[in-house]
């Protein structure tokens, strides 16, 4: 017996860690009925990564151009065919029962385009930080998703297919909070619910973290612009928006500031150079951002649509959503 999940695994420069992903996934019980890997243009031995796991039917390998964690993950999304799909990166791991849990709940909930779940966090290494992250079980609004992204960690998401096809699948254009978009789009149309079963792991990297901080918060900020809501909207919802502007700004300058000082402490100078030219150019718009009223537009790239949709933390994971470059 399988499980009707197609698990897609975008892989770029995580080659070295692929098979342990691979083999949480094998792990599930049931096991899931695809799993399609996509070597993003990788320059290391992604299909020897496959291969070393040994005949297993349910592998397949694409090879594409190097165009993104976006686009890689809507190649896995074009070409699998399960009703459900979970999207792992390739350094990281699903956690036992992860699919049974997330099956349970949408099951439960037949009007939620996707569930998710908690995640343990864990260093290159696979040591585990000291307690999971857990959500609140039960509904996810909107805006709960426009104060922040409380999902935190994409691998603990499951997604019925139609909605999120239906709303176009992963913005190309965004190369950092893709995830995050993709959810505040589904859940203006449709339910979004929480359980508390620890469905992945959730590899927290330690170097260069610093370079990625400035992508992250303007990424943020691109998103809810997106999102921005209208004049008539719930002023709760404006509120949130808001908290959601000040919330993505300040995390990451802390985590910008916090990874400089560690560097500098080490005798590193680059960390902390960057790190101050983060703080620099955030420190004196982070106070207007959470400011009442609409706060000052910001330039949205235009939406990208892809093949089949008509529909216009460290080593890049450093935020709780990660690019491909």
């Amino acid at each position: 017996m399988t499980a009707p999940v197609a698990i897609v695994i975008p892989c770029y420069k995580q080659a070295h860690l692929l098979g342990e992903a691979l083999a949480s996934c094998l792990a599930q019980q049931p096991r899931p009925a695809e799993i399609i890997v996509v070597d993003d243009g990788s320059p290391d031995d992604v299909a020897g990564a496959v291969a070393a796991m040994g005949e297993a039917p349910t592998i397949r390998l694409v090879r594409r151009p190097n165009g993104g964690l976006s686009a890689a993950r809507n190649t896995g999304l074009e070409l699998s065919r399960s009703p459900c799909l979970v999207f792992l990166d390739a350094d990281d791991r699903l956690c036992p029962g992860a699919l049974a849990a997330g099956l349970a709940c949408l099951a439960a909930h037949p009007e939620a385009a996707f569930v998710h779940g908690g995640y343990r966090n864990m260093d290159l290494a696979g040591t585990y930080w000291p307690s999971p992250t857990l959500p609140r079980p039960g509904p996810t609004t909107l805006d709960d998703l426009l104060a922040g992204n409380v999902v935190g960690m994409h691998g603990t998401v499951l997604y019925r297919r139609e909605p999120l096809e239906d709303t176009g699948g992963f913005d190309e254009a965004l190369r950092s909070c893709e995830d995050w978009d993709v959810y505040l789009r589904l859940a203006r149309t449709h339910a979004v619910v929480a359980h508390r079963h620890v469905c992945a792991d959730y590899r927290r990297h330690a170097a260069g973290m610093s370079q990625d901080f400035d992508r992250l918060i303007d990424a943020g900020l691109t998103v809810l612009e997106r999102h921005r809501p209208e004049a008539g909207e719930p002023p709760a919802r404006h509120r949130a928006w808001r908290r959601g502007r000040v919330q993505v700004t300040g995390l990451n300058l802390k985590r910008a500031v916090v990874a400089g000082l560690r560097a500098l402490g080490r005798g590193e100078m680059a960390e902390p150079i960057a790190a101050l030219r983060t703080a620099r150019r955030y420190l004196p718009i982070l106070s207007t951002l959470g400011a009442a009223g609409f706060g000052p537009q910001l330039a949205v790239p235009e939406r990208r649509s892809w093949a089949g949709f008509s529909a216009p933390e460290e080593s890049g994971r450093a935020g709780e959503a990660g690019g491909q470059a």
